[in-house]
């Protein structure tokens, strides 16, 4: 992943922690995946410990479905619209 080359190259080991706590997001997000609050239809977000990124997702019936991880300055509206035309299909 890109944002973990950019942090390992910033500093050794920076790249190992972005991961480990997208780790533990996407670990809380599949334990619990109602608890973030939806941003627009069902599409939840759910910000990444110590490192500006944000993962968007959905919550369905029997999985979760993982949308894009994103920089939180990013505007998700282009993820946003790709998934629901990938969803209508």
């Amino acid at each position: 992943m890109a944002a973990a080359r950019y942090y390992e190259e910033a500093r050794p080991g920076l790249g190992r922690s972005f991961l480990d706590q997208l780790d533990a997001t996407l670990e809380r997000i599949e334990r619990q995946p109602l608890i973030a609050q939806p941003v627009v239809g069902t599409v939840r977000r759910s910000v990444l410990s110590r490192f500006p990124y944000i993962v968007l997702y959905r919550a369905e019936p029997t999985a979760v479905q993982v949308l894009g991880v994103l920089p939180t300055r990013a505007d998700p509206a282009h993820l946003l619209s790709r998934a629901d035309t990938k969803r209508a299909q």
